[in-house]
C-alpha cells in the first residue's frame, strides 16, 4: 500500500462530523495511483457535508478558504541515489479578482490552490472554518460538471465550494444582475447549501 504524506494547512473546520469522515476514504495502492488521469470526486456522510476530491499531477485544485480538512499525497518515488525529490505539494492563498469583488459587494472571496507532482487526495467540507458552529441547518455538496457547450452563473458566489480543471475558467461578475461567477470552458465544480441535496 502506498504510503501517505499529511500537509499541515491552517484555518481548517473544526465541526465533529468532518473529523470522523477520514476513516472511510478510499485508499489506493501505487497501481491505481498511477493510473489516475482525470479528476475524481466522492462525497462523504449522510448528508454530504464533506467531499473528498482525487487529481492527477499538476492539476491544482481550488477550494474555498477555510474548507480544506486535509490534504494526502502518494510518496513520490525515490531517485538512484535512494533520496527523495524536492518538495511535491504546493499551496497558496488566491484572490478571485479582488478589487471587483471589493467594488462589487465590499468583500474578496479567497481560495487555497493545492497542486502536487504525484496524484493528491484533499478532503474538503461543506463548511468553511469561519462559519463554524455559528451556522445553523445543515450543508451539503452538488456537483456542477462543464463540458465546454454551456456557461453557467453561479448567482451566490460563496455557494462556489471547490472546483478543478485546467481549461476552467471562473469570472467575477455584476451583470445582468448581482455579484455571481461566471462559469466557463471545461471543468468541474461543487457547490454547496444549505439544504440536503438528492441525486
Amino acid at each position: 500500500m502506498v504510503t501517505t504524506q499529511p500537509v499541515s494547512l491552517e484555518n481548517t473546520p473544526t465541526k465533529g462530523h468532518t473529523s470522523t469522515s477520514a476513516s472511510i476514504l478510499p485508499i489506493y495502492d501505487s497501481g491505481e495511483a498511477d493510473r489516475i488521469e482525470t479528476p475524481t470526486f466522492r462525497t462523504v456522510g449522510t448528508p454530504a457535508s464533506s467531499l473528498s476530491v482525487t487529481v492527477p499531477p499538476s492539476i491544482p485544485v481550488h477550494v474555498k478558504k477555510g474548507s480544506v480538512i486535509s490534504v494526502y499525497s502518494f510518496t513520490p518515488k525515490k531517485s538512484e541515489n535512494g533520496e527523495d525529490g524536492p518538495n511535491f505539494v504546493r499551496s497558496k492563498w488566491e484572490f478571485s479578482q479582488p478589487l471587483r469583488s471589493l467594488w462589487l459587494a465590499g468583500k474578496a472571496s479567497s481560495y487555497q490552490q493545492v497542486i502536487g507532482t504525484v496524484p493528491l487526495q484533499v478532503l474538503v467540507s461543506a463548511y468553511d472554518g469561519y462559519e463554524g458552529s455559528k451556522a445553523s441547518g445543515v450543508r451539503s455538496f452538488v456537483n456542477l460538471t462543464l463540458d465546454g457547450s454551456v456557461d453557467w452563473a453561479v448567482f451566490k458566489p460563496d455557494a462556489l465550494q471547490c472546483y478543478t480543471g485546467n481549461s476552467l475558467n471562473v469570472k467575477v461578475k455584476g451583470l445582468p444582475r448581482d455579484l455571481h461567477y461566471g462559469l466557463t470552458g471545461r471543468g468541474y465544480t461543487w457547490l454547496s447549501g444549505r439544504t440536503t441535496f438528492l441525486p
